[in-house]
């Protein structure tokens, strides 16, 4: 089982075993554990880019997503980005690029 109550709280499997985390998914969930606390007074778009993209595409195209995913904390907030951001969709208008509209979904989704 990937996903565990304790304390009436869900710990996954990646919570328990960090180490056996992908390099990038590792990166991925401290900056989106961390990216508030840090960022207080805000960030450029830019500058939030180059924070998060790289290790979110790693995920995209890794060909053990759905497994990867399975035991990651932060499961549902991706698989909801990814499905708002199907066929090219931005869902932040046409002033932020595909890659913009994704992260700030990933981040709007986890910290609504």
């Amino acid at each position: 089982m990937n996903i565990i109550k304790s304390n009436n709280k869900f710990k996954y499997y990646y919570d328990y075993y960090p180490k056996k985390m992908p390099d990038y998914l590792a990166n991925l969930t401290y900056n989106i554990e961390f990216f508030y606390k840090k960022n207080k007074n805000g960030s450029s778009i830019s500058n939030v880019e180059s924070i998060f993209w790289d290790d979110i595409n790693y995920l995209l195209s890794d060909p053990n997503k759905y497994s990867i995913l399975k035991k990651w904390k932060y499961r549902r907030s991706f698989l909801l980005t990814e499905k708002e951001h199907q066929n090219n969709t931005t869902i932040f208008g046409s002033n932020y690029t595909w890659r913009e509209s994704f992260i700030l979904g990933l981040l709007m989704f986890e910290y609504h």
